[in-house]
């Protein structure tokens, strides 16, 4: 805990796109993610079920942070050529109300991604294709993910996924027992 909070506090100043939990909880735990990284997977597949009894106490908050030069600046080559599109997809999931679900499934098939796979899975959850591709190609889309982007900039992110837990970098997300010690300590404040 002291190395938790040695660190400074920093606020998302953007609207959250995606959210778990209770949205009005006292607890926010922010992840800054991009469906194309392996740790990135490991996260989707443990940080909400380490919080899954913690569910109605904490705010769990999605935001991409695609390591591809195609829209994120900050990155210099690209590393994930398909997590751009992805994020997007992810953003237009979420409008569709299919978000979480849309996210599970894209990280399941994360080893081959590609454009045409992204489409496919959005009509497996339900998402109408041609609303779905007009989305994709949106200047919202766009917009959105490059909020995102330039707010993972303000967090100083040097690597996906970087988790904060109330405005305070978490580094231990693969240990459920700190995770939750940290998230009991900030509803004791």
């Amino acid at each position: 805990l002291k190395h938790f909070y040695s660190s400074p506090e920093k606020q998302l100043s953007i609207a959250p796109g995606a959210v778990w939990g209770d949205p009005d909880a006292r607890v926010t735990i922010v992840e800054f993610s991009d469906f194309q990284c392996p740790f990135c997977r490991l996260a989707a597949f443990s940080l909400k079920p380490y919080l899954g009894e913690l569910k109605k106490k904490v705010r769990f908050i999605f935001m991409n942070y695609p390591l591809d030069n195609a829209c994120n600046p900050a990155i210099k080559q690209s590393f994930h050529p398909v997590s751009c599109q992805a994020a997007k997809a992810a953003f237009c999931a979420n409008k569709g109300g299919k978000f979480w679900e849309y996210h599970d499934l894209v990280f399941e098939n994360q080893k081959k991604l590609s454009r045409t796979l992204l489409l496919d899975l959005a009509r497996g959850v339900g998402l109408e294709e041609e609303w779905f591709n007009g989305c994709l190609v949106s200047v919202e889309a766009d917009e959105r993910i490059s909020e995102e982007i330039s707010e993972g900039t303000k967090f100083d992110i040097h690597g996906t996924p970087a988790v904060f837990i109330n405005g305070r970098p978490f580094s231990d997300w693969t240990d459920p027992s700190r995770l939750r010690l940290v998230v009991e300590a900030e509803l004791k404040k």
